[in-house]
């Protein structure tokens, strides 16, 4: 099991000192119990940097969790486990918020699911109430047969080249401003077997993990034909919200890009 002891913001006890009377303490290792108790076991933490002495030790952090009977079950295959996401602070920065996530097993990458399509909870700091946590796990546990179907969907949805680079260029935005991003056909860059055949899935997948993982120089060359800009990875203890912007809006135009087709397979 993930040892936690090093990660002092997940193991506060208190608020950070001088916030709001409003503000009530919610406790990261009391909400880790009710998964404990719920089969759910913490595999990765990461912890967002604090750049301000008095946010150390109660900043964001990011908890992967995973159930061992979930790993092949829920319609899931072996290539991905379902996870939940579980986001806290102890600096007012960020509610208890819990999503749904998922492992993909042949490139070790952390996938998260758009809030606005599955059963994301938040729990305001109002006080610490176990029925409330518990409440959030079932309503994300309840979508990961969903979550399941979508994977079989865009497995089997072709993709052509135009779909391809459309979906690259508007990607690169959610990362770069315009000019400082690398050749947007580097994100279309196959590192495995798995992911050469022409599908939505594969396509979701090598853009994820190109932009979260990083690319060198080397590579986008290889990738485009051309010398150009690197893409460096990004390091989950020093930017959390980015991880998880991209990881979400990858996701919903994922989705987007799989309803045009449909629509358009039935004209």
């Amino acid at each position: 099991m993930l040892q936690l002891d090093r990660f002092k913001s997940v193991n506060a006890v208190a608020p950070k000192p001088g916030v709001s009377d409003k503000y009530q303490f919610v406790s990261t290792t009391e909400c880790l119990k009710t998964f404990q108790d719920k089969g759910w076991v913490p595999v990765s933490v990461s912890e967002k940097r604090a750049n301000k002495v008095e946010n150390r030790g109660f900043q964001k952090h990011l908890i992967r969790l995973r159930k061992n009977d979930t790993m092949l079950s829920g319609g899931f295959n072996k290539e991905v486990i379902p996870e939940i996401v579980l986001i806290n602070s102890h600096d007012t920065g960020a509610a208890f918020h819990i999503m749904a996530g998922m492992f993909r097993m042949v490139c070790a990458n952390g996938l998260i699911v758009a809030d606005n399509l599955f059963g994301s909870q938040r729990v305001v700091h109002v006080g610490y109430a176990k029925e409330k946590v518990e409440c959030a796990i079932d309503v994300v546990e309840k979508q990961f047969s969903i979550i399941a179907e979508r994977i079989k969907e865009y497995q089997n949805i072709i993709i052509t080249r135009e779909d391809e680079l459309r979906f690259v260029t508007e990607a690169c935005l959610l990362r770069w401003k315009e000019g400082k991003a690398p050749n947007p056909q580097a994100l279309l860059a196959t590192h495995r077997v798995e992911d050469k055949s022409p599908t939505l899935w594969n396509l979701f997948n090598k853009v994820q993990e190109n932009m979260l993982q990083g690319m060198s120089r080397r590579q986008v060359a290889y990738a485009t034909g051309g010398w150009t800009r690197r893409s460096r990875a990004i390091r989950g203890t020093q930017n959390i919200d980015l991880t998880i912007k991209i990881n979400k809006e990858l996701w919903s135009m994922t989705e987007l890009l799989a309803r045009n087709k449909v629509d358009m397979a039935t004209v």
